[in-house]
């Protein structure tokens, strides 16, 4: 009997324990997507080829330009690839900075589970530099993120959702800057300002 009871007080003690923070990781695993990111008023449709440290960004839409977005984390630098023009352009370091500082300092506490876009997931409630919700699948990909984050001039309101998620190996190529084509300055502000409002 008191073994049945001490083993009733232990199971109530564990359901009681608040759910430990984690950090905010990216995936380990590849995948491709199709990827909806909207800050503000602006938002942006892209497919994705994602590998550990790595990062394809192929943008569509016409104000995009069918130009592509090249991340490479695990390099630090990162090229807009222009095909029509056939041209490269190395993106200055800063903005990959502060697109790793998204969510740098977040921390994610178990909410409960969801299923989005056809896929079971875990949802959890974010704190620190993204405050907000983020769905995980059980791989760890994230199916969608609606939140705010912090940015210069104050906090800014970022949504992410991906779907058509594929996990499968992505040819290492996809992440190189091709060959063969002229390269340039990124000095457009405009651009500048597109990149970090639509992928940073």
């Amino acid at each position: 009997m008191k073994r049945r009871a001490f083993l009733i007080a232990g199971l109530a003690a564990a359901v009681a324990r608040p759910a430990l923070a984690m950090p905010f990781r990216l995936p380990q695993v590849e995948y491709s997507a199709q990827r909806h990111v909207r800050q503000g008023e602006r938002f942006q449709d892209m497919a994705v080829r994602y590998a550990p440290g790595m990062e394809r960004l192929e943008l569509q839409g016409a104000e995009a330009g069918g130009n592509v977005v090249l991340l490479r984390h695990d390099l630090g630098k990162a090229w807009l690839v222009m095909p029509r023009m056939r041209a490269l352009a190395e993106l200055p370091p800063a903005v990959l900075g502060r697109m790793n500082q998204v969510f740098d300092g977040t921390s994610l506490k178990a909410a409960g589970s969801e299923t989005v876009n056809g896929i079971a997931c875990a949802r959890y409630a974010a704190s620190g530099a993204f405050r907000g919700t983020v769905w995980l699948s059980r791989s760890g990909i994230p199916v969608k993120i609606d939140g705010d984050r912090q940015a210069e001039g104050g906090r800014r309101k970022i949504y992410l959702e991906q779907n058509g998620i594929v996990p499968a190996p992505q040819d290492g190529a996809l992440f190189e800057p091709p060959a063969g084509m002229m390269r340039l300055q990124m000095t457009d502000p405009a651009w500048m300002q597109f990149l970090e409002e639509m992928i940073g």
